[in-house]
């Protein structure tokens, strides 16, 4: 499926704003891992998407490839005593991969969560055919005071080092049930990821941001 580039919204009140190519470039205060957020792509403002288990099956827990999602350095600590809370619910073939290799996973000075068989993160519950974060469920059942990784919290958004710091859409192709879904339901991409982004850039950037697309598709703005 081929993601067209629509054009910049009205985000560029944020601060100074130079358009390049397919990405927005400014300079914001806040800053992610000691990198200012400096560019956001076009999609980012373009695109609608929610999330529809029925149809993708958990999908963004399942992708082929071997490395799971990427962590922080800072997060490492917490997950390792997410495990032993969310250990109960999780598959006996996920838990003996973590006891015989570790939970994390590295490579060139990155971390990962492993994955089992190359595919499903080690923290991924299955609830019949749909897999789900076993995190995610200890924090809305109150057992956990975390709601899971950065990475995972932003999907399908991606916060990586690209000139000073770059927010980007990651598309995937057994997420295109969720592009469907957001258009139908009018939840634009920002909206989605909206309690991410703030935990991210911080409130009043996050909602400067979303302000932008609800202005520009005529939604009622957050407050």
């Amino acid at each position: 499926m081929q993601i067209p580039h629509q054009k910049y919204f009205s985000a560029c009140v944020l601060t100074f704003v130079c358009i390049c190519c397919s990405s927005v470039k400014l300079f914001l205060k806040k800053t992610v891992n000691g990198k200012p957020l400096k560019i956001i792509d076009y999609e980012v403002f373009s695109l609608f998407f929610c999330c529809d288990l029925t149809s993708c099956k958990g999908a963004c827990c399942t992708f082929p490839g071997g490395m799971g999602a990427p962590v922080d350095e800072d997060e490492l600590d917490i997950l390792e005593k997410s495990f032993l809370v969310v250990s109960p619910i999780l598959p006996k073939e996920h838990i003996d991969i973590v006891e015989r290799f570790g939970l994390i996973d590295s490579s060139n000075g990155s971390y990962y969560i492993r994955c089992f068989n190359n595919r499903a993160c080690v923290f991924v519950y299955f609830d019949g055919e749909i897999a789900k974060c076993s995190i995610q469920k200890a924090f809305l059942d109150g057992t956990l005071d975390w709601a899971k990784p950065r990475s995972c919290h932003l999907f399908p958004l991606r916060y990586d080092g690209f000139g000073g710091g770059r927010l980007r859409f990651e598309y995937f192709e057994g997420c295109a049930p969720a592009l469907k879904n957001g258009k139908a339901r009018n939840i634009p991409l920002l909206r989605f990821t909206a309690d991410a982004l703030v935990r991210i850039i911080g409130e009043k950037q996050a909602v400067t941001l979303i302000r932008s697309v609800d202005k520009e598709f005529g939604l009622e703005s957050v407050s």
